[in-house]
């Protein structure tokens, strides 16, 4: 079983969804998707910098960031967490939108969690919660909520799931808050760019699309969960959170990051990016203000949707819709641009092949047909 969740990042529009329910009722341990965000809260709390992220290890072992978000490395990142400690990890979590509600109207949207305390030492202590997320309980709208914020700067929208053509020609962005990361991302998008070039996520990697991702491998409740989070870069570029659960043990985050694979491929073959580009209003730019064009809002109520309001810009002609899509594969909705989307639920049907060679992994590493 699998969901999958698209948004466009330059206003938190949800594209399309496959299989609702799970994405919207469940909560789940992110295992190593929660990555990125313990590298931004080390990078701001001046555990690392940007240009000195190398740790030492071991006694001769040293990695940096973007290795580290490469190759999935659990010991650099126990590291981090053990140094910026719980408070800090939830207090940048919560910043970040994990452990509270990402959709606007979206009332069977659960809020998630995060741990009022760490597993003992003798578990991994803090180190585990930086590591494999363990007591965190997200939802895959709250990751693509998060990695579209990382995709468009550090401007986290709530985001909305327009079902009518109503709706959608009348969508107005609303602005949750903006996360002041701007000077951090340079080497946590590299770190998830190489890890989709060469890393655990390399299975997502296409000729044509620049794709940055993390993947994520843990268990829960006796269920496998394999996780891709990513977004592609460039003009109509989209985000995507990506989760299978399953009872057998299968692929994990790099089987995942593989259907992701496929969902970028079927894009570019459409022409979908530039169509979606052409469609989008995206707000102007603002540094610690509002957005142009954008609604700041307060928490929406959990069993209402959010009240209609008209958009103060115009928006532009919208594309005509995509053809192929895997049948059965998503929700119905009435969206124009909706982008055609590959089953994660057939994912066994797959075949499954590495778009790299294997790589002579760091010790402590996850190995990319394995665990991550």
């Amino acid at each position: 079983m699998g969901t999958m969740v698209v948004v466009d990042p330059s206003n938190g529009r949800i594209l399309s969804i496959v299989n609702q329910n799970l994405a919207w009722k469940g909560g789940y341990r992110p295992c190593s998707t929660f990555k990125p965000a313990v590298a931004l809260a080390a990078l701001e709390e001046g555990v690392i910098e940007n240009d000195h992220s190398r740790l030492q290890l071991g006694k001769k072992w040293y990695l940096d960031l973007q290795q580290s978000l490469a190759f999935s490395n659990n010991v650099y990142f126990a590291k981090l967490g053990t140094i910026l400690g719980l408070d800090k990890l939830r207090k940048y979590g919560e910043a970040f939108g994990f452990g509270e509600q990402a959709g606007w109207g979206i009332a069977e949207e659960p809020p998630g969690a995060f741990p009022e305390e760490p597993p003992p030492p003798s578990q991994g202590g803090v180190g585990k919660v930086a590591v494999f997320g363990e007591g965190i309980s997200q939802t895959t709208l709250q990751l693509v909520s998060f990695v579209s914020a990382v995709a468009n700067g550090g401007t986290l929208y709530y985001l909305q799931y327009p079902r009518t053509p109503e709706e959608v020609n009348n969508y107005r962005p609303r602005l949750k808050r903006k996360l002041d990361i701007g000077r951090w991302l340079e080497p946590v998008r590299q770190g998830m760019r190489e890890a989709v070039l060469f890393g655990t996520a390399r299975r997502a990697n296409q000729p044509d699309v620049v794709i940055l991702g993390k993947t994520g491998t843990c268990s829960q409740d006796g269920m496998r969960l394999g996780w891709f989070a990513g977004y592609s870069e460039g003009d109509g570029g989209v985000a995507v959170a990506l989760l299978q659960r399953t009872s057998q043990p299968m692929g994990g985050g790099p089987h995942a990051a593989e259907l992701a694979g496929h969902l970028f491929r079927k894009l570019a073959d459409e022409n979908y990016f530039a169509r979606l580009a052409a469609a989008r209003v995206i707000p102007a730019a603002a540094s610690n203000s509002r957005p142009s064009g954008v609604e700041a809002s307060n928490p929406p109520p959990a069993a209402t949707a959010a009240p209609e309001s008209k958009p103060s810009v115009t928006a532009a002609p919208r594309p005509a819709p995509a053809t192929i899509v895997a049948p059965g594969a998503r929700d119905s909705v009435p969206s124009e641009v909706e982008p055609p989307i590959p089953d994660p639920d057939a994912a066994a049907t797959l075949e499954s092949q590495d778009a790299a060679p294997s790589a002579k992994l760091p010790p402590g590493s996850d190995p990319g047909n394995s665990a991550n």
